[in-house]
């Protein structure tokens, strides 16, 4: 992205927004020595991290590519049906709109990106780059998080009310969420 900017700066259109047309994790199959996951789970992984670090860089639009290719980022079955993938792009898609993302950090394989909604509800992003999935597993590590979250998303569409407030993190992101502050009482 950094080195994008400085084509479009060097070239006078710096003011134009970023655009990915063709986001994907690849090709599952083929010749093309270029065969990426078929891990149902580290595809979704893919998705949930991918939206949310293109935003992060700066992107305004982000087009996945391909739905039902049959061989390249496919997020649906060959009877059109949502694939876990296809399913967490639609999760993804929910708690990103209407967002604003106040930024990102990262700590070692670890991020974190905090959101905010118009009504001052707060939400937090997290996952862990270290943690692995395979086979119908993902590890995930215990992380200590602020009172003020009180329950979490994940990519499946599931909610989950945080306890000891401690949150599983692991290569699928998951969405804290943060009520609004209660409005100060009138005299």
């Amino acid at each position: 992205t950094d080195e994008l900017k400085k084509i479009m700066k060097r070239n006078g259109v710096a003011d134009l927004p970023m655009w990915s047309t063709e986001g994907s994790w690849g090709p599952t199959s083929g010749k093309e020595n270029l065969v990426c996951t078929t891990d149902p789970d580290m595809q979704v992984a893919y998705v949930g991290q991918y939206h949310i670090m293109m935003w992060n860089a700066g992107y305004k639009r982000v087009y996945w590519y391909a739905w039902n290719d049959g061989g390249t980022g496919t997020l649906t079955s060959q009877h059109g049906e949502p694939t876990a993938a296809g399913n967490a792009y639609g999760e993804i898609i929910k708690w990103m709109v209407g967002a604003t993302l106040a930024g990102c950090q990262q700590n070692k394989d670890q991020y974190q990106c905090k959101f905010t909604r118009p009504d001052g509800s707060q939400y937090l992003a997290l996952w862990d780059n270290s943690q692995k999935c395979g086979g119908g597993n993902c590890s995930t590590i215990p992380l200590k998080v602020d009172a003020t979250y009180i329950d979490y998303l994940d990519l499946a569409g599931g909610k989950t009310k945080i306890q000891n407030n401690t949150v599983p993190v692991g290569l699928k992101p998951i969405w804290l969420e943060a009520p609004p502050a209660p409005a100060p009482k009138k005299k």
